[in-house]
């Protein structure tokens, strides 16, 4: 690793030097810095979130195992799938990481590599940004100086950027790695370093299977703005190629890795199933009625998610619109996509746009400023023309900073210890590495160096994958591990526990709650607390849809709700603190269409006034509201300890991610039980 990183710093001091005689006044100490510093900050907050317990089976867990099943001779084996990863995703850049691993298998080699990638987006940033302010100083007007600085602030800009941040934080993703190449791929292409730039294309193209379609688009930027014919040519070939590669992969390649031949094609094409039924109706939609495309695909969100990409640059990719061309088709795609977590810039879905847009960005402020510096050619309108210029960095700064406030990209909890540390370690021991296991979606990442390895529970989000894959929800692993208060994203939940509770070939082998271990083979033995916490009490009525006890939903913070096991698992509970503000929200599970009733069992231990609890039906990632009432200590009536509250929510259709949320207002309250009726027309 050392030779490589020496290597590697010799290819950068490389880089660094290759640039216009204006630019080599400026030492390449002060960026190096800035970069390593960068590297830091993500390296290490990511890293303390994956060993605080905060990563995911999907994408860490999965990824940590598929590199581990290479080098133990499987190449990317995708357990969950029952094939090769390239069946899913066709990554090829995941072999940079396979000599890594053979020296440390670590999740963190993925974790330290894409923090280092993305902090290394900053130097060719900043060269940009120098390269369109200083290399032609007539053209923007700008002094050195003055050039350099805004070099920087825009460098900073890129660091802070909200969607960055949270692709750095969010486990390990392939595709994060074109938000880097792309800047290196533009940065390549400006100096003329032919050879750089083949390598910077060829790893770009690499990075995910969709990543073609933007080496494309920069391919048709080169043709159609390059200043030279060798420009031109070079941007017709890469063109050329990356829409070959692309058809290549769609067609052959990723089929070649699927299992099942009769079901062979791209598994992610139901996202788009509003647009079209097949792929060539898709892209008859798309090209001959793009504007209905964009109207059948729109969400309000979806307006929120542009401005939180493009307010922290200032708006200023959409005057260097050129480099917008190239970032617009894997906007495109990701905005058409009906999932409703991917258009969020919480996610990894803006990687292949992201370092167009910092491009664009450069490109927009130095147009900026030639626009005003014309307006204000005199020497004594030199002032106004400074200011007038530096608002746009100004405002996305302000915007960049402001934005990471709110949104909190790396938040304190982080930096929290792992909450099953110590139960964590004795599991291990009884598990061992070499038994086949399921496990829920948090726990997993802990477990992921197996060759059966897989998701504990059903995801909600995934059902149509599995559907196209033919395959089964549950494998019959050895251990079966759960988190009984991480039940999120599954439709089963509590019922793949109570099965298996109830299934003979497998027993406890370690319970302490939240967790619960089922081993095969073991003897089923009683569990008389597990057992009354997952049953609940008097929820299998007629009319009853789902019952979901209380414990096992989501409490955004913990110091404001408490879990009450009962006596024996009887009566739990969650109580909210006096004097704080919590919130409690869950299932996310998928209802079918119709009319229902909500009852919200709750119970207010001690007098209180005015308004005690907001209750709401939500769903769409806390979007789409469907009902909502306010609870006021007036409403509970009667000697009961927890009394139910009806909402009446109507689903028009099948709707998933549906959530049931209880808000206190300081109040001395409990939350029993959610249970989902069917409302009966007339009632």
């Amino acid at each position: 690793m050392l030779a490589g990183s020496r290597r590697c710093s010799h290819c950068i001091r490389r880089l660094v030097r290759n640039v216009p005689s204006s630019m080599r006044l400026e030492k390449p100490g002060p960026i190096l810095l800035f970069v390593f510093a960068h590297f830091l900050v993500l390296g290490v907050s990511a890293s303390m979130r994956h060993l605080g317990g905060q990563s995911n089976f999907y994408d860490l867990g999965v990824m940590d195992n598929i590199v581990w099943q290479t080098i133990h001779g499987r190449l990317f084996f995708y357990p969950q799938y029952e094939m090769s990863y390239f069946g899913d995703h066709f990554a090829a850049i995941l072999f940079l990481f396979v000599p890594l691993y053979a020296l440390w298998a670590h999740p963190l080699v993925l974790i330290l590599g894409q923090a280092l990638a993305l902090a290394m987006g900053g130097l060719f940033a900043h060269r940009i940004a120098l390269l369109h302010l200083v290399r032609d100083p007539a053209e923007s007007g700008l002094e050195v100086k003055l050039a350099r600085r805004a070099a920087w602030v825009l460098t900073v800009i890129y660091a802070l950027h909200p969607s960055l941040l949270y692709v750095a934080m969010f486990d390990f993703h392939p595709v994060a790695l074109m938000i880097p190449l792309s800047l290196a791929a533009y940065y390549c292409y400006l100096t003329r370093t032919r050879v750089w730039l083949v390598v910077a294309l060829v790893l770009l193209t690499a990075c995910q299977e969709e990543a073609p379609i933007t080496v494309a688009a920069f391919g048709l930027y080169m043709l159609a703005f390059g200043r030279t014919s060798s420009d031109r040519w070079i941007g017709a070939v890469t063109s050329a190629m990356a829409t070959l590669y692309f058809v290549l992969v769609m067609k052959v390649i990723i089929p070649a890795f699927q299992t099942d031949s009769a079901s062979a094609s791209w598994v992610y094409f139901s996202r788009y199933a509003h647009l079209g039924g097949s792929m060539s109706e898709l892209v008859r939609t798309v090209v001959l009625h793009p504007l209905d495309a964009v109207v059948r695909s729109f969400e309000p969100y979806k307006l929120k998610t542009l401005l939180l990409l493009f307010m922290p640059l200032g708006l200023l990719p959409l005057l260097g619109w050129r480099a917008l061309l190239v970032a617009l088709p894997s906007l495109a795609y990701t905005y058409l996509s009906a999932r409703p977590n991917q258009f969020v810039i919480a996610h990894q879905y803006f990687s292949p746009a992201l370092g167009w847009l910092v491009v664009g960005a450069a490109q927009g402020w130095s147009l900026w400023v030639g626009l005003w510096r014309q307006h204000w050619a005199a020497p004594a309108a030199l002032r106004r023309w400074r200011i007038v210029t530096a608002v746009p960095l100004a405002v996305a700064l302000m915007a960049t900073i402001t934005i990471d406030a709110i949104l909190s990209p790396i938040k304190p909890s982080f930096f929290r210890r792992h909450p099953y540390h110590d139960q964590l370690e004795a599991l291990h021991r009884i598990i061992g590495p070499e038994a086949s296991l399921s496990v829920t979606n948090g726990l997993a990442p802990s477990f992921a160096h197996r060759r059966q390895y897989f998701l504990a529970l059903d995801f909600t989000l995934n059902r149509d994958l599995n559907a196209a894959l033919r395959l089964p929800d549950y494998r019959d692993t050895m251990f079966h591990l759960f988190d009984l208060t991480a039940l999120a994203g599954s439709q089963d939940r509590e019922r793949r526990v109570a099965r298996l509770l109830a299934d003979e070939r497998y027993g406890v082998r370690y319970y302490r709650f939240p967790l619960v271990l089922f081993e095969r083979g073991l003897a089923r033995r009683p569990q008389p607390e597990l057992e009354a916490l997952i049953t609940g009490d008097g929820d299998d009525g007629p009319e009853v849809v789902r019952a979901f006890p209380a414990v096992f939903l989501h409490i955004r913070d913990a110091s404001s709700v408490e879990r009450d096991l009962g006596v024996g698992g009887r009566g739990a509970m969650l109580h909210f603190v006096p004097g704080r503000h919590g919130r409690v929200s869950g299932p996310w599970v998928i209802l079918p269409a119709g009319r229902y009733a909500i009852d919200f069992y709750l119970g207010l231990e001690a007098p209180a006034l005015g308004t005690v609890a907001d209750l709401e039906v939500i769903s769409n990632n806390n979007r789409t509201q469907h009902a909502t009432r306010q609870v006021t200590a007036a409403d509970f009536t009667g000697t009961r300890r927890c009394q139910p509250f009806t909402l009446p929510a109507e689903l028009p259709a099948e709707t998933a991610d549906v959530q049931f949320r209880t808000y206190s207002y300081g109040a001395t309250l409990s939350l029993c039980k959610v249970v989902v009726r069917r409302q009966v027309r007339g009632s």
